[in-house]
């Protein structure tokens, strides 16, 4: 028995043949049956021959326009003849036409092969990967025809039959899902979201060759990388995050790979690095790397694991931390990280840098903090302790104008006598924790008030610069007014102030009141005080020591007679009686009223001509003269009298 499939083949031979002139050659009569005059159909890629058909068909219910349906087993007995040219009955209904029974495909599948054609290989364009695609399969969801091409309800709808032999393509919402923009150009199918086109980079063939289906262009790692690229963690333990595949990367579900939706189980922070229990921060890094060295690991877990010595660390103070696992900034670049700086990192206007190797810039590593720190840029694969030494971050103690003491408890109650860390919560906060503070923190003590001894690095030695004659000139004193700490310096209202301990050692001057009375200009060259008001700079010339040495401090610069002569010189009278004229003086030359004794005026009493030379008896000529004399031997007594 002639096939029913070769019948209809005939048949629908020249049907194709005249679909792009509209008609179908024939004899109609009143039924309306088409009588087919065709002895053999050819095609472009071989030829069905078969016998002409003497008889006519009558088209079922509209003919051309019948539903595409399946038919359904062979036909009766009486079908279409046995062997030796048993006519077709006149009586013959043509059956429900299917795409398998028809053009292409078969019975249990329309996909090609066969070709329109008749073709069966699938280095023919018109067979190639359809039954790749459309087959079922145990790694993806099945590929429907209507993802490639829009399939007909009937014979003559728009877009089936009329247009040249090429299948039109018109991509669906999964070949075009996360924006893809497919296309075939007869050779290459690419930009599809099936083949990879939309996903991270790393993908071996995202463009595949239709006619090429041996297998190679579907294996694992063909549409996405193994891992993928860019953002992706480079774990190859796909199963962590994806519910699909198992932990060999077998597919487990296969309706849900490739179905427009990258499918993620509930995601952790500690899915793609850290450790459950430990937290979030590597080891293990994105790699699933562990070791220090490697800079996705390297000094995490020295930062953020609970510390005895400094506050937690939070991911925040270095990353921006993500509320879910596809925000800005997250994932959506290549490695590595990136890094945002957070409120500690840029305290007190420190600018932190990471060149990829090294920290700077950061406050946590003392940027900000007075010089003296050994080690502020420290290496992030350097993992051994070194870097985290008290005295790295800042000296011990530090320079500039930071006492030289190291006992840092005096001030700091973050730590104890022997530079302990007691209070890990306040260590590396962004504040500089200082108890109470007083002058005599510093310098000086609470007994002999804030001048030194002792001086700011614990010296007490007056031939140190940092102690000298401080005390000399203020402790309170038998022969000269109390000279006050504004005489040479400026007196902070708290330690911040500027010009306190905000510059480097030694302590700057800025000369006073007394130590400029007078026009006096003094100056300090680091040895030797000169110029000064107080040591007879603006007295009448005399004085044996007017620029004395700070450090000397055994009583010889402070003698009578160093700052002013006795009598002075110049226009001044030669009597030694200073109590003459002078009223802070008795006649044995003792400071009688100390507080006007260097107080920026030169107190006399008031003055006659006696008060220097001849007597309130005689008259003004001497004798006595200025010296005292009373011989007229002396030219200063002489003829006067």
């Amino acid at each position: 028995m002639r096939s029913t499939r070769m019948v209809v083949l005939a048949l629908f031979g020249a049907l194709v043949a005249s679909c792009t002139e509209g008609v179908i050659d024939g004899d109609a009569g009143d039924d309306g049956a088409v009588g087919v005059d065709a002895a053999s159909v050819s095609r472009d890629a071989g030829s069905i021959d078969a016998p002409r058909a003497d008889t006519s068909v009558t088209p079922r219910d509209g003919g051309d326009d019948a539903p595409l349906a399946d038919m359904d087993g062979a036909l009766d007995d009486g079908g279409l003849g046995q062997d030796g040219g048993m006519p077709l009955p006149d009586a013959w209904v043509a059956p429900a036409l299917s795409c398998a029974d028809i053009c292409h495909g078969d019975r249990d599948n329309p996909a090609p092969p066969l070709s329109v054609y008749g073709e069966t290989a699938t280095s023919s364009r018109a067979v190639g990967a359809h039954r790749s695609h459309l087959g079922a399969s145990p790694w993806h969801r099945e590929v429907t025809c209507e993802d490639c091409h829009i399939v007909p309800t009937t014979l003559r709808s728009p877009g089936h039959l009329d247009s040249t032999p090429q299948a039109e393509l018109t991509w669906s919402v999964l070949a075009t899902a996360s924006g893809a923009t497919p296309s075939f150009d007869g050779t290459t199918c690419s930009g599809t979201y099936c083949h990879g086109t939309t996903l991270l980079p790393g993908g071996t063939i995202t463009s595949p060759i239709w006619t090429t289906v041996d297998g190679s262009q579907s294996l694992c790692g063909t549409c996405h990388g193994l891992p993928p690229g860019g953002s992706h963690p480079p774990s190859m333990d796909c199963s962590t995050c994806h519910p699909t595949v198992d932990a060999a990367r077998n597919i487990v579900d296969p309706a849900r790979h490739i179905d427009g939706q990258v499918d993620l189980s509930v995601l952790s922070c500690t899915t793609c690095h850290g450790t459950d229990g430990a937290g979030p921060a590597p080891p293990r890094d994105t790699s699933g790397a562990s070791d220090t060295t490697v800079r996705g690991v390297g000094a995490h877990a020295s930062h953020v694991r609970p510390s005895t010595w400094h506050r937690d660390v939070a991911c925040s103070d270095c990353h921006t931390v993500p509320t879910a696992v596809s925000d800005v900034g997250h994932n959506d670049t290549p490695r590595p990280a990136e890094l945002t700086w957070g409120a500690i990192a840029t305290a007190s206007g420190a600018t932190p840098v990471f060149d990829g190797t090294s920290c700077s810039g950061a406050y946590c590593h003392g940027a900000t903090l007075l010089p003296g720190g050994t080690n502020n840029t420290p290496r992030w694969t350097t993992v051994d302790g070194t870097q985290a030494a008290c005295g790295t971050c800042h000296g011990l103690p530090p320079g500039g104008g930071h006492p030289a003491s190291g006992a840092c408890s005096t001030c700091h109650p973050t730590v104890d006598a022997a530079r302990n860390i007691i209070d890990p919560a306040r260590h590396i906060d962004g504040t500089v924790d200082t108890i109470g503070l007083s002058c005599t923190t510093c310098h000086g003590d609470a007994a002999l008030g804030p001048a030194p001894p002792r001086d700011t690095t614990g010296g007490t030695a007056t031939t140190a610069r940092g102690v000298g004659a401080h005390q000399s000139h203020l402790r309170t004193s038998t022969w000269h007014r109390d000279i006050a700490c504004t005489e040479c310096h400026v007196l902070p209202a708290t330690v911040g102030d500027v010009g306190h301990n905000d510059t480097a050692l030694p302590a700057e001057l800025t000369f006073g009141p007394l130590a400029l009375a007078d026009g006096a200009t003094p100056g300090f060259d680091g040895t030797r005080c000169n110029g000064a008001y107080c040591h007879g700079t603006t007295l009448l010339p005399g004085g044996t020591l007017t620029t004395p040495t700070w450090t000397t401090v055994d009583g010889t610069q402070a003698a009578c007679g160093t700052c002013h002569g006795l009598p002075p010189g110049g226009a001044h009278p030669s009597s030694s009686a200073c109590s003459t004229c002078h009223p802070t003086v008795d006649a044995a030359r003792n400071i009688i009223d100390r507080t006007r004794h260097i107080d920026g005026t030169v107190d006399v009493v008031a003055l006659t001509c006696t008060s220097c030379h001849g007597d309130a008896l005689t008259n003004a000529a001497p004798p006595v003269d200025t010296t005292g004399g009373s011989a007229t031997t002396l030219r200063g007594v002489g003829a006067h009298q």
